[in-house]
């Protein structure tokens, strides 16, 4: 029996230990402080509201962000957020059309034109540039006395704005093919010849930014982490799509309190 009481009375020394160094970690690192962060990885999307990015292939673009964050309590921080990033699409072969005309005029007489159209290259390029303010969870601090507070998984979400420049170019070859008839008279001709164009919009919208991120202190001031994003888009602007969801890694660096003495010796990551 005194075994165990005695082995009882360590292991809460331990605890209260580990606890007390645990949240004067936390007090440091996460109560009342600022950090800055870099963010880049990759995008895609869904859903762009113009014809031209129908039927066409779509690839990852980069996607970068830096910010600010204030850390209120180790389970809340607000912050923002400017980011960029990019809507590609291309396609080729990709879009075929023939028009027919009965009354196409060759010379005095009246006859038909078919003219069947190509479209070999549709490349569209969006630049998105926007602007958030957020609000991050820590999840994992439904169990604050826990000892890794060296880690933590973040959910977010917010409010932004984001403006967004188009420019689309497309290639076509287009086959005419003429043919007038009558009595005693036939007269026609084919001609082929390719045309580019290219046009540039731009768009408002208001985006509403959703986050999930795990994130590792390697020190008290750095951290390193990753983080998966979507960005809903309920504005219904011309070449604005649904949704953006992008997944990249983040850097922060983190503005810490002077680190109190009863840590000074100790590995703070494993806390």
């Amino acid at each position: 029996m005194m075994k165990l009481k005695n082995i009882l009375g360590i292991t809460v020394v331990l605890m209260a230990t580990v606890t007390l160094q645990a949240q004067t970690y936390n007090d440091s690192v996460r109560v009342r402080t600022w950090s800055v962060y870099m963010q880049g990885g990759i995008s895609s999307y869904h859903g762009v509201r113009s014809e031209l990015f129908d039927n066409s292939k779509r690839t990852m673009a980069p996607d970068l962000n830096l910010g600010v964050k204030y850390n209120i309590q180790p389970w809340v921080r607000l912050g923002v957020n400017a980011g960029y990033t990019m809507l590609k699409s291309s396609g080729n072969h990709s879009l075929s059309i023939t028009t027919t005309d009965h009354n196409f005029l060759i010379g005095d007489r009246t006859g038909t034109l078919e003219l069947k159209s190509d479209r070999l290259q549709n490349l569209n390029n969006t630049y998105l540039a926007g602007v958030d303010a957020n609000a991050d969870f820590n999840i994992l601090e439904i169990w604050p006395k826990r000892k890794a507070q060296w880690l933590s998984l973040y959910a977010g979400a917010g409010v932004g704005y984001m403006r967004g420049w188009n420019r689309n170019s497309q290639t076509w070859s287009y086959n005419e093919r003429a043919t007038a008839t009558g009595d005693a008279y036939f007269n026609g001709y084919s001609h082929s010849y390719l045309k580019s164009s290219e046009d540039k919009k731009h768009f408002n919208a208001l985006y509403i930014p959703l986050s999930l991120s795990l994130e590792f202190d390697i020190q008290r001031q750095l951290t390193l982490g990753v983080i998966g994003q979507y960005k809903c888009i309920p504005t219904k602007s011309d070449f604005s799509p649904k949704g953006i969801y992008s997944a990249g890694v983040v850097i922060r660096y983190n503005f810490c309190k002077e680190q109190k003495q009863v840590t000074e010796e100790a590995d703070c990551r494993f806390i």
